[in-house]
């Protein structure tokens, strides 16, 4: 009798324990999979932060300058819209980008 009750003891033992480590594993791949759509986002974000205008190429003139000031503000408004639509729920109520503080 000891015997069956040990066995039967152990068994369940061994089944929670399984099903936790399943758990476990699924969610170890939910993460996974969040991690590296995340780190898609920023490959994308960093891509198009490089390939913003290269400011040491500055020119002749006050027309040339503001012209560039123009285009380097349009493209710092692309990058911020690029941010807030890759990483929306980082995104505060004030409109800034940052870690999320709501629960």
């Amino acid at each position: 009798m000891a015997t069956a009750f040990g066995w039967l003891f152990g068994r369940e033992v061994h089944r929670a324990a399984a099903e936790h480590a399943t758990k476990d594993a699924d969610r170890a791949r939910r993460l996974a999979r969040n991690a590296h759509s995340s780190a898609a986002a920023g490959r994308a974000l960093a891509n198009a932060i490089k390939a913003a205008p290269d400011s040491s190429t500055a020119a002749d003139g006050l027309v040339q300058e503001a012209g560039e000031v123009a285009l380097a503000a349009s493209h710092l408004a692309s990058l911020k819209r690029l941010a807030k639509d890759l990483f929306p729920a980082e995104n505060d109520d004030d409109g800034e980008t940052g870690p999320s503080t709501s629960s």
